[in-house]
């Protein structure tokens, strides 16, 4: 599931008839959108960890910002009297929330790339861990466990660290879905002022 945020307005049954409450709900879904862009470009957020920064290849000390993928996927619908506002990125609800992620393989370790390079080298091989050890044994290496971290020796070279060995990660909280309260002063004038506007072309009707 999504993460999301829903914002819902509710027609009185004396609302005025031509009130267009899907126009209003879009606007408020689009403002939602850029106030919660917003949060994730100027949010004070816990510092990311050195073991995560040594990964990273974008915006290296920014939270939330390595890619721009997850500012990218932010997007609202309407599905009846709500609007909702979510992203569907990997990791976006564990990133907002925090908590601890555990690995849940047979190792019974989460296998981190030790560096960028063997980052890019995972990934050109499907994300592969095996394929990556399989690799470096093909090129005349032997592969073992030294403490928290996976190696690759071999004769006359330095050794090569593939993995950093963790039974869990904690993720702090950063959050930046949420609605502030000067989200709900501009939503709640929003729908006043179209209110009020559906109001006024009733009760002065053209033609």
């Amino acid at each position: 599931m999504p993460d999301r945020i829903e914002i819902t307005y509710q027609v009185e049954k004396n609302a005025k008839v031509n009130f267009n409450l899907k126009d209003a709900l879009r606007r408020a879904g689009r403002y939602m959108v850029s106030s919660t862009q917003r949060k994730i470009t100027k949010g004070s957020f816990t510092p990311i960890s050195p073991l995560t920064q040594n990964l990273r290849t974008g915006n290296i000390g920014k939270p939330l910002r390595d890619t721009g993928a997850l500012l990218s996927s932010i997007s609202s619908r309407v599905e009846g009297d709500s609007v909702i506002i979510g992203t569907n990125r990997a990791g976006a609800r564990i990133n907002n929330y925090g908590g601890t992620i555990t690995a849940k393989n047979s190792t019974g370790y989460l296998w981190i790339p030790a560096n960028r390079e063997m980052k890019q080298k995972l990934l050109s091989v499907g994300g592969s861990i095996s394929r990556l050890i399989r690799l470096y044994k093909s090129g005349g290496f032997y592969c073992r466990r030294c403490g928290n971290a996976f190696m690759a020796f071999k004769k006359g070279e330095k050794p090569v660290m593939l993995f950093i060995l963790k039974k869990s990660i904690k993720i702090p909280s950063r959050p930046f879905f949420y609605i502030d309260d000067d989200d709900d002063k501009v939503i709640r004038r929003m729908f006043h002022v179209i209110e009020r506007s559906a109001g006024s072309d009733q009760d002065n009707p053209q033609g």
